[in-house]
């Protein structure tokens, strides 16, 4: 039987204008969903000014996006030689722009300067502390000397600032070092010299001559000094009396 689509339509035109009616209907739905409410639902959150948190303290800077109606999202922290410890260094967005609502504010907090441990100096050479503190991101301040009976000389035996002390980086240590005992002295050379010769250089490095032998000498003419006790070259201490051996 061939379908006759003239019969079919008469047949059922009540129920293809109902269908083609609903159809239009739901179009018509959907233009005006997409058209309008859906940007109007979109939209419908308000506008605000991003505040300026910059150079206020965290807690301040908190309380100031609360009232905008902003959120903070993440907060980092960084070192900073001008902006003190706790104060937002940056924010983003940047403060003046237009945003909405709760939108997410991530800020920059200052950690303030860097610090680091001092370091133990206390018996070192000038040497080894000078790269001690290098390592440590320090640098060597004012040197001072003074006498030590304790440390050796060129040895620290004072420092600025405490060991395991938290230091700014890159602050200057002074140290105190060592010059060494002023009851030690060098024993100078004494012989070949004449006696008198031999008292005076004594004198002039603060020692004494305790004791005098004279002896026969086939080397040496009368008079000029022929051994010492301490020997030349060894560290003694002023309160040591020289003895010397003289030829005659």
């Amino acid at each position: 039987m061939k379908f006759n689509i003239k019969d079919f339509y008469f047949k059922n035109k009540q129920y293809i204008v109902i269908a083609a009616s609903f159809f239009a209907i739901l179009l018509t739905l959907g233009f005006i969903v997409d058209s309008w409410i859906l940007p109007a639902i979109v939209h419908s959150g308000g506008s605000v000014k991003v505040p300026n948190v910059v150079g206020n303290k965290m807690e301040y800077a908190t309380a100031i996006i609360d009232r905008a109606n902003l959120d903070i999202e993440k907060i980092s922290e960084q070192y900073s030689e001008v902006v003190p410890k706790g104060v937002v260094i940056n924010q983003v967005p940047k403060a003046g722009l237009m945003v909405k609502e709760g939108r997410n504010v991530y800020l920059t907090v200052s950690k303030g300067k860097e610090t680091v441990k001092m370091p133990f100096l206390i018996g070192q050479s000038i040497w080894t502390a000078r790269r001690t503190l290098q390592t440590a991101g320090l640098t060597v301040g004012d040197v001072s000397y003074s006498a030590s009976d304790m440390y050796g000389k060129d040895t620290v035996i004072v420092q600025s600032i405490n060991a395991n002390q938290e230091v700014v980086y890159g602050q200057a240590i002074s140290i105190v070092v060592s010059r060494g005992s002023d009851q030690q002295v060098l024993m100078p050379n004494l012989v070949g010299l004449s006696y008198s010769e031999a008292q005076a250089l004594a004198i002039e490095s603060g020692l004494t001559i305790s004791d005098v032998d004279s002896v026969d000498n086939e080397t040496f003419i009368g008079g000029t000094v022929t051994n010492q006790f301490p020997k030349s070259g060894e560290m003694t201490t002023r309160s040591t009396g020289i003895k010397l051996t003289i030829s005659r």
